[in-house]
């Protein structure tokens, strides 16, 4: 008896499968366009999850560089200030350089002079005096000198107004005091 089968026996599947259905067919009783907005859904949900963690590892990564900044700021303004110093000083010797040399074709001008005149000559763009080149400076800086303020360059002036006294004034006679007879 085991050969016939009762329809109590049989097991009958509620969905029978098909043999050439895709695997991402519709299922039966759901709209196309939902499915498709539920995969759309899924994907894009996804690329959330993941724009977060990227997001997450940027923002971790610029807090560290905010640290490191808060604790560099200090130093970088430091050097900085050292930087300023270093070129104020190497700046005051090329210009003491330039002046050194003019002082020697100009022995008479003082160095406040000669600083002030450069400086003139500075501002209106006609030398560097802050040049890496102290000779060929100071040399082009001498003939502007010479046609701009002429006065460095000449002997100074006695009490009679003379540039040089060549010869004594003559002696008056003594003449002899009255009273005292001397």
């Amino acid at each position: 008896m085991s050969d016939i089968v009762t329809p109590a026996e049989t097991q009958v599947d509620p969905q029978p499968q098909r043999q050439n259905e895709p695997v991402n067919s519709v299922p039966d009783g759901k709209d196309e366009r939902a499915v498709a907005w539920e995969r759309e859904r899924s994907s894009l949900l996804g690329q959330i999850k993941d724009g977060q963690a990227q997001l997450a590892s940027v923002l971790k990564e610029r807090d560290q560089f905010k640290a490191q900044f808060s604790e560099l700021e200090p130093k970088a303004k430091e050097a900085d200030q050292l930087r300023l110093k270093v070129e104020d000083f190497v700046r005051r010797d090329r210009e003491l350089a330039i002046v050194t040399k003019i002082r020697t074709a100009a022995p008479h001008a003082g160095d406040l002079e000669v600083r002030g005149v450069l400086a003139a000559l500075h501002e209106g763009g006609k030398i560097d005096r802050y040049s890496e080149d102290a000779e060929n400076t100071a040399k082009k800086a001498i003939e502007l000198l010479k046609t701009e303020a002429p006065n460095l360059f000449r002997v100074p002036t006695g009490a009679s107004g003379s540039a040089a006294i060549t010869h004594p004034s003559p002696e008056r006679p003594r003449v002899k005091h009255p009273i005292y007879g001397g």
